[in-house]
């Protein structure tokens, strides 16, 4: 295995950057090392143009180019790295860079969307927090001021029955925002893991991105000329989920034994009519096509996995928003009606 450049992996934003900026290059016919030289004098990016500088500097050394991207699997991924190698080598390296942009960009609009799904509860959080502060900073005030002058009490009455309800609440919101924290922190590390299939919301988007991901790659390295086991495997490690990605590596090593459909349909991840699909294409031999479709396919599912999702959740937010104001005015109103019974 060719020795990795210490560089720490690109983000998301960066490798759309790094591989739509080449792959634009090689569909205008412009040579490898000429689009790399405009790339390390035009990009912004001092990761890129770092990756790009070795790239270069390697190839002045009389490096190969195949050889040398494998050195970036750190940085780039080590499934983009393989796929350009291949890519190199069959001449289809313009048309592996635009799928392995478009998968990329695909994976940019669905974190985006669960980004825009994380933003709106914490935006009702915020709303639930400031209705609590001015329920007590005006209209619990008002109240505790009745409340002094109709029982007679001392005139700091007012202000100790705001404080402590004031100290009672802020305890209740801390905690929940505390809590919130967590559970946050929880289902995004469950992303990678077998519990994030099961999550009652978002499970199902969980499943179709990674299905996505997987039927993609797949589509593109066996198009490139990849043998159908290692395509599955090259497929698998770019898959995020672990609990999917060790499926289907068990899948490769039962490649021999068993038809292709009954192996992907035996993991429970791909709806019956896929599966049909994936055997009408292994029986025909159009097995790139047809993964390609059922990645478009996939992706049709996932949008509708992440709007089902969200409109489930829009509900419950308000309702829990409701029940906790509502607590909070039923535990200050009684604590006033009870003042008012005890005179």
């Amino acid at each position: 295995m060719a020795k990795q450049y210490d560089i720490p992996p690109l983000s998301l934003n960066d490798k759309i950057e790094f591989f739509g900026a080449f792959s634009n290059y090689l569909d205008a016919s412009i040579p490898v090392n000429t689009a790399l030289f405009q790339m390390a004098e035009y990009t912004n990016n001092f990761k890129i143009k770092k990756i790009v500088n070795l790239i270069l500097k390697e190839g002045t050394a009389g490096i190969s180019f195949t050889d040398t991207i494998l050195k970036f699997k750190k940085a780039l991924g080590g499934a983009y790295c393989n796929l350009i190698a291949v890519g190199v080598q069959t001449g289809e390296l313009p048309q592996i860079l635009n799928d392995i942009n478009d998968l990329l960009i695909k994976q940019r609009e669905f974190k985006a969307t669960i980004i825009k799904a994380c933003t709106y509860p914490a935006f009702l959080l915020l709303m639930l927090i400031g209705s609590i502060l001015v329920l007590v900073c005006f209209i619990q005030p008002k109240l505790a001021a009745f409340t002094a002058s109709v029982t007679g009490s001392a005139c700091n009455a007012p202000a100790t029955f705001c404080m402590g309800n004031f100290i009672n609440i802020s305890s209740i919101i801390a905690v929940i925002t505390v809590a919130l924290f967590f559970l946050s922190r929880a289902f995004i590390n469950s992303f990678n893991k077998e519990s994030g299939l099961r999550l009652p919301v978002f499970g199902p988007a969980i499943k179709y991105y990674n299905l996505s991901s997987f039927s993609k790659l797949l589509a593109i390295s066996y198009k490139a000329g990849i043998p159908i086991t290692q395509a599955i495997i090259l497929a698998a490690d770019a898959t995020p989920n672990e609990f999917m990605r060790n499926k289907f590596i068990k899948c490769s090593t039962l490649i021999s034994q068993k038809p292709l459909a009954k192996l992907l349909g035996s993991t429970g991840f791909f709806p019956t009519d896929l599966i049909m699909k994936i055997e009408s294409g292994d029986m025909s031999g159009n097995l790139d096509k047809v993964f390609y479709d059922i990645s478009n396919t996939i992706n049709l599912k996932l949008e509708t996995a992440i709007t089902s999702a969200l409109k489930l959740l829009e509900p419950i937010l308000m309702i829990f928003i409701g029940c906790a104001v509502g607590y909070y005015v039923y535990s200050v109103l009684s604590t006033v009606y009870g003042s008012l019974m005890a005179i």
